[in-house]
């Protein structure tokens, strides 16, 4: 094997590897949704059930893919999961592919990317992130092989992939000014530049023409979350602010990279802005001083990596990773709420720029250290963070199966206020959804009623005489993806906390089981 051989095997090995502990997770999240509708498309007779377009923001290729999958393996966590892994090694092969042509040294910048935070978390998930991402990654890759080798095969697969792309997430959009551009500057005709947008961008157009002449909801589902983030304190815009910053620093271990400046000005400048930023008058509510603290930290990090790429004006692949930057910072202007899921996107042009900057600048032996040292803090970070997630994940399960096995077992009537995984798994075993004032009346003595801290958006106004049991379900790892107790972790909603996640030994999630008397 070359070496370029082995380098590409052991990264698509290490990004498998990472994914292997976790595998098993309870599903959690928007899990449960994608799961549901895939149900629907096996037992229905509609190739896009109308609750797919009224209630989500997603094209369905990630609905055709997870019903594919349940028919072969049901929903078995572990085996589920497994047969997503070839989106793990399709990403991670493209992106060491993409690296190799501007990266002297690729390998360590693409175990960064493939470790940090943001993509090991978004990736571990069934959602429609992980074959964006892969059929993203791989267009992109196609694409600058087509274009540097005048390959018009290369360029059409490329169009066919990034077509993938965007029908399995409409924030996957954001790579498309890169390859535009990338062709334009290579000097392609507009010509090939108009066949290459309309190979790219005409199924995701035929299917929202579709569903406008049927019935308008997707385009309605995009505008309701577009403007549903914008409202109230948390749309604000310093919180946006410190929301964007702190992801990216703290999602691309971004502190890793204060080395790389040239002169402590810059690093000083960064440092005042951010902590101007996270003063307490710009606060929408009350902030810890230990969130405060760390989100400063975590978005100097993120200006001094970002001064650090813009700066490079001689980089390599500049005409790649500059427009994909750009094109991630619209996206994540529109669809606010889950920012983390737009850093995803964000992740490899901001570490292919870094490593373009670092390796423009005299080789030393800190700047060989650097990347290295950061793939191994990310990949740290991110076993810690998906451990915590596990944990998370299976209270709820567990949860469900106990309740199963016991009070339901035996003739009781279980109601679920929660959300998420914990709704999945109660109302499979036979709970009722308990979603407002009416249903809350309808819950008569005897009957077990379940909220949980993170995830219970509905509390009953009129209260009634009940035994409640409160659980905490704890983790060693000081470190929380949701704050349901006054932290600022708001990995999978931003819209709670401004922090990817929050330092802290709260609780990771809380139960209540309430039985009216």
């Amino acid at each position: 094997m070359t070496r370029r051989s082995r380098e590409l095997a052991l990264v698509v090995g290490a990004s498998l590897l990472l994914s292997l502990p976790f595998l098993g997770k309870g599903f959690h999240v928007d899990e449960p949704f994608f799961l549901d509708r895939a149900r629907e498309l096996l037992f229905g007779a509609s190739w896009a059930p109308r609750a797919w377009s009224d209630y989500n923001n997603n094209p369905p290729v990630i609905l055709w893919l997870l019903a594919a999958a349940t028919r072969l393996a049901g929903e078995n966590e572990i085996m589920l999961r497994a047969l997503f892994l070839p989106f793990d090694a399709l990403a991670a092969a493209s992106l060491y592919l993409l690296f190799a042509r501007f990266l002297k040294k690729p390998l360590a910048w693409t175990l960064l990317a493939v470790f940090s935070p943001a993509y090991a978390l978004n990736m571990g998930h069934i959602m429609a992130e992980k074959p964006a991402m892969a059929f993203g990654a791989a267009a992109l890759c196609a694409l600058v092989k087509g274009a540097e080798e005048r390959r018009t095969g290369w360029l059409g697969a490329s169009a066919a992939l990034l077509s993938a792309a965007v029908m399995s997430k409409y924030a996957a959009i954001a790579l498309f000014p890169a390859a535009a551009w990338y062709l334009h500057r290579r000097c392609f005709s507009p010509r090939v530049l108009a066949v290459y947008s309309a190979l790219a961008l005409s199924p995701l157009g035929a299917y929202l023409l579709w569903n406008t002449v049927s019935d308008g909801t997707a385009l309605r589902g995009v505008a309701t979350t577009m403007s549903g983030a914008s409202v109230g304190t948390w749309g604000r815009a310093p919180h946006r602010a410190r929301s964007l910053l702190a992801f990216f620093g703290g999602l691309a271990v971004f502190p890793m990279f204060w080395p790389l400046v040239r002169g402590r000005g810059i690093a000083a400048a960064a440092a005042a802005a951010a902590a101007f930023l996270f003063l307490p008058f710009f606060d929408s509510a009350p902030v810890r001083p230990l969130d405060r603290a760390f989100g400063a930290w975590l978005a100097t990090g993120a200006l001094v990596a970002l001064f650090s790429a813009a700066s490079a004006r001689g980089a390599r692949g500049r005409d790649l990773w500059l427009p994909w930057l750009l094109g991630t910072a619209a996206v994540a202007s529109a669809y606010w709420s889950v920012i983390a899921r737009v850093v995803l996107f964000a992740v490899p042009p901001l570490v292919l720029a870094l490593g373009s900057a670092l390796e423009e600048r005299a080789e030393d032996a800190r700047s060989r250290r650097l990347p290295w040292a950061a793939a191994a803090a990310a990949a740290a970070l991110s076993l810690s963070l998906g451990w915590v997630d596990f944990v998370y994940a299976g209270a709820q399960k567990d949860l469900a199966a106990e309740l199963s096995a016991g009070p339901m077992k035996s003739g009781r009537v279980v109601w679920c206020a929660a959300k998420l995984g914990l709704r999945h798994y109660l109302l499979r075993a036979g709970a009722r959804p308990l979603d407002s004032e009416a249903d809350w009346e309808k819950v008569r003595p005897g009957d077990l009623v379940v909220f949980a801290r993170t995830t219970t958006n509905f509390r009953p106004a009129r209260p009634r005489r009940a035994n409640v049991e409160r659980r905490a379900v704890a983790s060693r790892i000081p470190l929380r993806l949701i704050s349901g107790f006054g932290g600022e972790g708001g990995f999978y909603s931003n819209v709670s906390g401004f922090l990817p996640f929050s330092p802290g030994m709260e609780p990771v999630e809380e139960f209540t089981v309430v039985e009216p008397l």
